[in-house]
Order: C-alpha cells, then sequence, then structure tokens
C-alpha cells in the first residue's frame, strides 16, 4: 500500500448536473485481489489515513503547481 498526495484537494464538477465533489488530497492504494491497484480510502487528513492503514507507508507527492505544507 501507499499513500498519494495530491498537494490540494480538488473539486470535480459534473458538467451536466453542475453538482460539485471534493476528492481528498492523501487516497491510500492497494492492489485488489486481482493484483490491480485500487483507491481504497481518502482525506485530507493525513495522520487519520496513517492511523487507520499504517504509519509507515510510502507517501507519493504528486507535482503540483499549488504550495504544499509537510508538517
Amino acid at each position: 500500500m501507499i499513500i498519494s498526495d495530491l498537494g490540494h484537494s480538488p473539486t470535480l464538477t459534473n458538467t451536466d448536473t453542475g453538482d460539485e465533489i471534493r476528492v481528498g488530497r492523501y487516497g491510500v492504494w492497494a492492489n485488489d485481489a486481482r493484483g490491480k491497484a485500487e483507491v481504497i480510502d481518502c482525506s485530507d487528513d493525513l495522520e487519520a489515513l496513517q492511523a487507520k492503514h499504517g504509519p509507515g507507508l510510502e507517501i507519493y507527492q504528486f507535482p503540483s503547481s499549488l504550495p504544499t505544507v509537510r508538517e
């Protein structure tokens, strides 16, 4: 498993309805039974994801034009 860091929390907009959905900044990826990678959890709270899935998971930060803050 790994954690992806998008650097921000993107908002997706349904072009038909105009509905907006916020996607969490962090996503936990794992392989399913067939060996395909899938997101199993996402949140803006990195600490909560680490507490739930393990503090030792590698964090992969995607390149972003937005500044990111690491504490």
